[in-house]
């Protein structure tokens, strides 16, 4: 290449140079982007359809296990969330809804009347059976995953994963100890509950 040719394609003419200089230059700018890119992915950070933030969960300590088996299902898809767990009692959970401290709350049991009061009837939540438990007297009864009252945002569209991460096939299969997957009717009811869950206040059991 000459001095010439070079100074004519710099100076904006149209030379035999200038058409390779632009495609040099945008062949740049694309390494650049695909470089960040690959840094970003490399770094572990989220992608665009990954979610953030934190989901409250304060509820049964019966419970731990299954809780514990459904959070490692549901940070294989959402592994940017920080699932925050206290699982002191069936107590805890109504204290906890009725101060907005908690996004979920797994029982192994419904919610008393008496608990229900105290949440007050703006902020109700929805009860959906996720299990069930196992008597020696045979029979049994649901285990639930209580939803805080209606409302958008972040933290519910996460606490409504996580119910469906429960009441999917693996998440069934991991319940524990002294807890049963729901039969398949039941099942199929809650994931119809879950399905048509929306702002307005659903009958609770």
């Amino acid at each position: 290449m000459d001095r010439t040719a070079i100074r004519t394609s710099q100076g904006g003419m149209a030379g035999p140079w200038s058409l390779p200089v632009q495609r040099n230059a945008a062949a740049r700018a694309l390494n650049t982007v695909l470089a960040v890119a690959i840094h970003v992915f490399l770094s572990g950070g989220p992608t665009p359809t990954q979610q953030t933030g934190d989901l409250r969960i304060v509820g049964s300590r019966a419970m731990t296990a299954a809780i514990g088996n459904w959070t490692a299902l549901f940070h294989k898809k959402h592994p940017h969330v920080h699932v925050r767990q206290v699982l002191i009692g069936d107590g805890a959970a109504a204290s906890a809804l009725a101060s907005r401290r908690a996004d979920l709350a797994p029982l192994s049991r419904p919610l008393a009347p008496q608990e229900r009061s105290l949440i007050g009837p703006a902020a109700q939540p929805v009860g959906i059976p996720v299990g069930a438990t196992i008597s020696r007297r045979g029979g049994g009864n649901w285990v639930y995953l209580y939803v805080a009252s209606p409302g958008d945002g972040p933290a519910r569209s996460l606490a409504l994963d996580f119910v469906r991460t429960a009441l999917s096939p693996a998440g069934q299969a991991r319940m524990t100890g002294s807890f049963a997957p729901l039969p398949d009717g039941q099942r199929s009811a809650s994931l119809s509950q879950l399905a048509t869950l929306n702002r307005t206040a659903m009958p609770h059991p």
